[in-house]
């Protein structure tokens, strides 16, 4: 993952928590990015990192 991403979305997770619903899409998106630049073996952990959110309530 880029530098200045990974920067951002733990600025994103310290601003707002680790369970924020505003942090899981950001991790939705990622993987997304990764897959649009045909790096398929990099977009797949992150999807299944990001698929965890979905799955929990919230609090």
């Amino acid at each position: 993952m880029p530098i200045k991403i990974k920067l951002a979305l733990a600025i994103r997770e310290q601003a707002l928590g680790p369970t924020h619903p505003d942090v899981a899409t950001s991790l939705n998106k990622l993987p997304g990015l990764y897959r649009s630049q045909g790096k398929y073996p990099g977009a797949e952990p992150l999807y299944q990192h990001a698929s965890t959110f979905w799955k929990k309530p919230w609090d």
